[in-house]
């Protein structure tokens, strides 16, 4: 038996973002051209950029040339600001500040949209727990505690900080 067959897929294309249908069912007349279904691929032609659909979700697909990243190295000591060594930054630097005990902020204006920012946070060998979370457009907030989970000055040691923002 041979494997050797060929198919031709299309995606769907159309302006703009793909949005999710209101129903299941595209043949009841509330579909729109955008609308993607779970497995099917859909290309913007105003940005390129291709989507699919997974469950509820409609996710990026491909290259990762047009999203922004900033990958940083950050310790933090005593009552100091964070510091971060950076690796990559095409989202445009910030301004790291100390609010509290094992409370620090990355400010940059406008740089962390809603729906479209994404972090990784890894503590690599310091004993502890980090979270971080998009705040606002502006705000990245880092928390820190000790191994008992008390806020705690000290954890950010060499710590990996990747932010990801999506066109």
């Amino acid at each position: 038996m041979s494997c050797d067959r060929y198919a031709r897929m299309i995606i769907k294309t159309g302006q703009g973002l793909p949005t999710i249908p209101v129903s299941a069912d595209h043949r009841n007349g509330d579909w729109i051209d955008t609308d993607i279904y779970e497995g099917e691929q859909y290309q913007d032609t105003d940005t390129g950029l291709v989507y699919t659909r997974w469950f509820t979700d409609i996710v990026l697909v491909g290259s990762s040339s047009n999203i922004s990243t900033q990958h940083l190295l950050v310790s933090q000591t005593s009552t100091n600001a964070p510091t971060a060594t950076q690796f990559e930054d095409n989202i445009g630097g910030g301004t790291w500040a100390y609010i509290g005990v094992g409370s620090y902020t990355l400010t940059n204006v406008g740089a962390f949209p809603s729906g479209k920012t994404s972090l990784i946070v890894n503590n690599g060998i310091k004993n502890g727990w980090i979270r971080a979370y998009r705040a606002s457009d502006d705000v990245i907030t880092v928390l820190t505690f000790n191994t008992s989970f008390v806020a705690s000055d000290g954890v950010l040691d060499q710590t990996a900080l990747i932010i990801k923002v999506i066109p």
